[in-house]
Formats: structure tokens, sequence, C-alpha cells
């Protein structure tokens, strides 16, 4: 599968596909089996109300903190387990779409589970529960919310982009960028 960065996408021009996005409880069972099963799009999960460990086909292990954005790619297959899980509230929301690029073919934004941010707590609870009442909305917009993962893609590789801008190598010449 192709790969184009987040940094990359912040100029890219890319189509979304099979957009879907739900809220999940981990209390009754508190781990998710996909290393038999791959995952057939890429997704979005937001840590509301948990923290979790994925253990990769790979055997990587990615630690995860209450409050954190996490990029699962499509093809992934792993094990999640989910800790420290708020009783009563919605512990994780996910948001699942394809990526296709220009010629149509199908891409992920990295090759491993990734967490993308983890100081943006309310931002993205906002975000995640505008994008819950869009799905299920009984006048459902797909156009509105495709609009609004765009403009979280966008945010997401800006902040990618800027670093990349930023960094030592070109910050002298980060005001003409």
């Amino acid at each position: 599968m192709n790969i184009i960065h987040f940094d990359d996408m912040y100029q890219a021009d890319y189509d979304l596909r099979h957009l879907f996005v739900y809220n999940q409880k981990w209390t009754n069972q508190p781990f998710f089996d996909r290393r038999n099963n791959i995952r057939q799009t890429s997704a979005l999960v937001f840590f509301r109300n948990c923290s979790a460990t994925y253990v990769s086909d790979n055997d990587n292990v990615l630690y995860v903190k209450c409050g954190s954005l996490v990029y699962i790619p499509q093809g992934s297959q792993y094990i999640s387990y989910f800790y420290d899980c708020k009783p009563g509230t919605i512990h994780t929301q996910l948001l699942e779409f394809e990526l296709r690029d220009n010629n149509g073919d199908v891409f992920s934004a990295t090759k491993q589970i990734s967490i993308l941010d983890s100081s943006g707590a309310n931002k993205y609870q906002e975000i995640f529960d505008e994008l819950i009442d869009i799905y299920y909305s009984p006048f459902f917009s797909c156009s509105l919310m495709k609009s609004r993962v765009y403009e979280l893609l966008y945010e997401i590789s800006k902040i990618f982009h800027y670093r990349i801008i930023y960094s030592k190598s070109f910050m002298p010449i980060a005001k003409g960028i």
C-alpha cells in the first residue's frame, strides 16, 4: 500500500470514502483483537476516558494515554488492551475512513499505528462529538461529514507540516517558506 505521510497530505489532493464514526465503551470487553482480521479502513481513535496499549503484528508496543489521538492505518493487524476506563462514560471515539489518491489508489498516512497528538483532549472531544452528531442525524449529510473529516485531517497534517518547516534544518528560512 502506498504511503502519503501526514506532512505531505497538507498539500495533497485526495478523496475520502467509507466514513463511519461511533462511540465505544470497553468495560465488558477491555480488549480488541484484530490479529487475524486486517483493518479494512484507516481510523482515527480519540481516547476520551481511558488509556490503552496496542501490540502490532510485528510486536511493536504503543502506550496511549487518555486525551490522545491515534491513527491506525488500513491493513493493520493488532490487539489493543484498554484500561483506566471511567465507568458510565464513552471511552473512545472511532472514525473510520478510506484514503484514495488522485489515481483512485488506496493509501495510508503511516505504516504503523501512531499517536498523532496527546495534548488536545478538549479540541478532539468537540470534533468527534460533532462528527457523531452529523453521522447519526436523521438528516445525515455525507458532504457535511466529509467536509468536517477533511478539516480534521487538514489540522493534523498542518501540525506535521509545520514541524518540518520549523525544524532546525529549516529554521533559517522558515519565515520565507
